[in-house]
């Protein structure tokens, strides 16, 4: 289980903050603590926005949350389709979701730090429809594959 937490600097460095979250989790072996960098330069907007977009990211939430539940439900049936020789690990992009958690990097090509946060949520929100659709494209062409063996296994047991 992972849980993403911020810390207030409260007027220290980050490194110093990360130094006294180490020791105190480190001391008792409560946690094994990696650190998730977003860019310093991260545009904020004004409170007024900010507001606004906390009432879209409630929506925002629910539709990543939905598609990361059909991507994982579909991989699990994927995967239990097939024989166990055949099965491979999950990843993203190219790396387990593990160490892509653990080694997390802000993507500035992609979402700029610059750019108001609004922009940025509906950046996101078009990658996570994309993929969307795409598990919906990939799902119909499951059901007439796997309609199309039923039918020819019938055909061909007759």
């Amino acid at each position: 289980m992972y849980w993403l937490s911020a810390l207030p600097l409260g007027g220290s460095n980050p490194s110093s903050v990360w130094e006294t979250l180490e020791s105190a989790t480190q001391r008792y072996h409560y946690s094994e603590n990696f650190a998730f960098h977003i860019p310093d330069g991260f545009k904020i907007g004004t409170l007024d926005s900010l507001l606004g977009l906390s009432d879209d990211l409630v929506k925002v939430n629910t539709a990543i949350e939905a598609t990361v539940n059909k991507i994982r439900r579909q991989l699990h049936e994927v995967q239990e389709d097939l024989a166990e020789d055949q099965r491979r690990d999950i990843t993203i992009e190219g790396i387990k979701p593990e160490v892509y958690l653990q080694t997390f990097v802000w993507d500035e090509a992609k979402y700029p730090s610059r750019r108001p946060p609004k922009d940025t949520v509906a950046a996101i929100m078009e990658t996570v429809q994309a993929l969307d659709d795409d598990l919906k494209v990939r799902g119909c062409i499951m059901m007439v594959s796997s309609w199309y063996w039923m039918c020819s296994w019938v055909f061909w047991c007759r």
